[in-house]
């Protein structure tokens, strides 16, 4: 689909308007979030990725987080106590 569009004054800056059909294959709506950037053919826009705080792998990322935060706690916590026996004095 090929489509000519006019360059519009959109408040300060400029803009660009979609055809309702290319909003419609791409799920945009008002306040969809889009990337810009430039290619060599021209400027590329597409629907942006975002990552949720909810999303699974937002989950498994924490998760592998967690683990390795409380292995290192768990370490430090058994110098700890080594740091505690060596430091008694003998009866």
């Amino acid at each position: 689909m090929r489509v000519v569009r006019q360059i519009l004054t959109v408040g300060n800056t400029l803009g660009v308007t979609l055809p309702p059909e290319l909003l419609e294959v791409y799920e945009l709506r008002r306040g969809a979030m889009v990337t810009i950037r430039p290619v060599e053919e021209g400027i590329l826009i597409q629907p942006a990725i975002m990552v949720s705080p909810l999303s699974p792998g937002q989950k498994v990322l924490e998760r592998a987080i967690a683990r390795r935060y409380l292995r290192a706690l768990d370490a430090v916590d058994l110098l700890g106590q080594e740091n505690r026996l060596s430091r008694r004095r003998p009866l």
